[in-house]
């Protein structure tokens, strides 16, 4: 038998119910999705009771899964509130940036003025916009595309055509 320890089985074992989960909610969304809106009370609930009593560490898997579920819950509830609002296209927008802005972020991750909670601000704030400004920079030219990023092609390029048959 495999320790829990190595490979990361022990984390496998927790967060496999919640993939499996999130498998069979597609496979049947369409018949659930309608019922949503009437658990986000109860999740709100649920979710303000347990979480601040685990949010150290959760000893209980039972008290886990009820947390993930009533959050998961939460905010699939806020976004179909917020589905045609600016706020979704700014998300949609560093969504599909993230992996830029996570590379270049670690070029300027102690700029920050202040101390304490003021600097952890600051250096978010500046640490965001320096890797937006790196990220589109570095998407101008093909060279820093394909060896920052993986990519190819500029966005929107490609068509939806496969780059490889």
């Amino acid at each position: 038998m495999i320790p829990k320890d190595n490979f990361g089985i022990g984390r496998l074992q927790i967060y496999f119910p919640i993939f499996a989960l999130g498998y069979y909610v597609g496979m049947y969304f369409e018949k659930i999705k309608k019922y949503l809106k009437y658990l986000m009370l109860p999740s709100i609930i649920v979710y303000f009771l347990t979480f601040p009593i685990y949010n150290v560490i959760i000893d209980n898997i039972i008290i886990f899964y009820l947390i993930s579920i009533s959050a998961i819950i939460i905010l699939y509830n806020l976004l179909q509130m917020l589905k045609n609002t600016k706020i979704i296209e700014v998300l949609g927008y560093f969504g599909n940036k993230s992996l830029e802005i996570y590379l270049c972020q670690c070029l300027c991750l102690n700029i920050g003025i202040g101390t304490g909670t003021i600097r952890i601000i600051t250096i978010f704030i500046t640490a965001t916009l320096i890797s937006l400004i790196l990220t589109n920079v570095s998407n101008k030219f093909y060279f820093t595309r394909l060896i920052l990023y993986g990519k190819f092609r500029k966005n929107g390029e490609n068509n939806g055509k496969l780059l490889f048959k």
